[in-house]
């Protein structure tokens, strides 16, 4: 009697061990996931903030190119309450004026050239940071939508950027084509910014 009292309390210890065991390694699996979760909506983080960095970055340069092809020409004028000569931009004189007088400055070759050596030495940037984002497993769709978004932008800024290393080979540089495939990078860079905004502010939002 006493042998089955002490086996059948024996058992029921063992029981109880092997079940606080097994809460116990639950518990630890579910810490693990959450840890796991965690850290990789923190690499999310790190890496948007990355790649909007990247993003202004060549958004910058794309619009220095900008600047450069849109320079306008300058021209000399007196008036009657003006001694001597001044200069004017074209943009300041009357329309009816400003078809005779106005044009574009050439771009300077030295200049577009040093522009995009810079935002050849960001575009691999650029495609690591999109390429290499790393997001959470149990992203939105809202999230993993706006990631395919960016990558479409990536597309389309490489296409542009293809197009702009063709059109500085000419002989001679040419203002509108120039400033059409800058600008379409530009567009593109300015549509990445915001989709990583966005994807910042829902992750904040799904896990606090």
């Amino acid at each position: 009697m006493i042998y089955r009292l002490i086996s059948t309390l024996s058992l029921a210890i063992l029981v109880g061990c092997l079940t606080l065991q097994a809460f116990a390694e639950d518990s630890k699996n579910t810490a693990n996931k959450v840890a796991n979760s965690t850290n990789k909506v923190t690499q999310t983080h790190f890496g948007l903030k990355e790649l909007a960095r990247t993003s202004q970055l060549l958004q910058r340069s794309a619009m220095d190119l900008i600047d450069e092809v849109e320079q306008t020409q300058v021209v000399y004028g007196t008036g009657p309450q003006m001694l001597g000569a001044i200069i004017r931009p074209v943009a300041d004189f009357p329309d009816e004026k400003r078809e005779e007088m106005a044009g574009l400055v050439p771009p300077s070759k030295k200049w577009v050239k040093y522009i995009v050596k810079q935002m050849a030495d960001l575009m691999p940037m650029l495609e690591n940071d999109i390429n290499g984002m790393n997001l959470p497993e149990n992203a939105s769709s809202e999230i993993t939508g706006d990631m395919h978004d960016i990558q479409d932008s990536l597309a389309q800024i490489k296409s542009h950027f293809d197009n702009l290393n063709t059109v500085i080979k000419e002989d001679k540089l040419d203002n509108l084509k120039i400033g059409r495939e800058a600008l379409a990078i530009y567009d593109s860079l300015t549509k990445i910014n915001g989709l990583t905004k966005r994807m910042s502010h829902i992750l904040i939002d799904t896990s606090s």
